[in-house]
Order: C-alpha cells, then structure tokens, then sequence
C-alpha cells in the first residue's frame, strides 16, 4: 500500500533504498500502521471523528504496536492531517521507523521526533515522500513521539 501511495505521488520505489519491508508475523517488529480511519488498528485516542477536525487525547500507557493522537487532527480515510497542538504517540519495535508524510497545502512544515523522551532529529516535510523517522543501533522497544507543524499530513508508517 505505501508503495502504491507513492507511486501515485510520482515517486520512484526502490525497497533496498527506502526501508521497505515485509512484516515478520513472529512479532519481532511493528506492522505497517495506517493513519486514516480506513485502515487503522491499535488506534488509542478514543473514538473517531472522521473527516472534521476533533480534538484527541493521548492515552496514558500504550502497549506494544498502539499508538494515539494528541491536540487537533482531521482523520480521513486514507491520511491525517495535523492541526493545532498535534502529537502523534507510538509504542514500536523496530529498527527503523519511516512515516509516509507531505507538507499539506504549505510549502513545506516541521515535525520533531522523539524516542523514548529524547528528541532525536526535527524533519523538514516539503514533499510527498516516505520520511526516516529513526534509525537505530538495533531492533528495540521503545516510545515514539512526534510534534507537528499544522497542516502537516500523515498517510502511513512502516519498520525495517
């Protein structure tokens, strides 16, 4: 699905390249994770409220592969998009973390990625693109949290 997103968006897919891989079904790592109600699993902020802006809140404890919203987001079918306050929250096991993203009707807009409570890197989203997100030392465990600029639209995440 990542792939024909952004195929459709006009962008080469290369798997070596990008990060893209197929999920291992013994658990040792994150499934691709769909940020519209469309797809969605493991969603804890509550219910729905689809193709309006709502605002989320986000849950205390996650377990392994849940995630949820914090602040104003509009949820559609097939993305997110961020609005004011917006967090997005996500207990993972991975490597590597990558979130399919674009800039919206902005030009370009920030969003500050944290593990486990330390910020790790701020990425500059200015086109229709699969973002790395995190690349780590090894396959852990751990909180991601990202803060986000409005506007800023969210399609899907995936691990290697």
């Amino acid at each position: 699905w990542i792939e024909k997103l952004l195929k459709e968006a006009g962008n080469e897919v290369d798997k070596e390249d990008s990060g893209l891989v197929e999920y291992q079904a013994d658990g040792r790592q994150t499934p691709e994770t769909y940020i519209g109600y469309g797809r969605m699993s493991n969603f804890e902020s509550g219910k729905v409220t689809p193709d309006a802006l709502a605002s989320y809140e986000l849950a205390k404890d996650l377990g392994t592969n849940q995630w949820g919203f914090g602040g104003q987001w509009n949820i559609q079918a097939e993305r997110s998009v961020a609005g004011t306050d917006a967090v997005l929250e996500m207990q993972f096991k991975a490597k590597n973390v990558y979130l399919v993203m674009n800039p919206g009707t902005a030009s370009s807009g920030k969003v500050k990625v944290y593990i486990d409570g330390k910020m790790v890197k701020e990425i500059t989203v200015d086109q229709d693109q699969l973002y790395t997100l995190a690349e780590l030392e090894k396959n852990m465990e751990g909180r991601l949290r990202l803060e986000f600029e409005p506007g800023v639209e969210v399609y899907a995440f995936t691990f290697g």
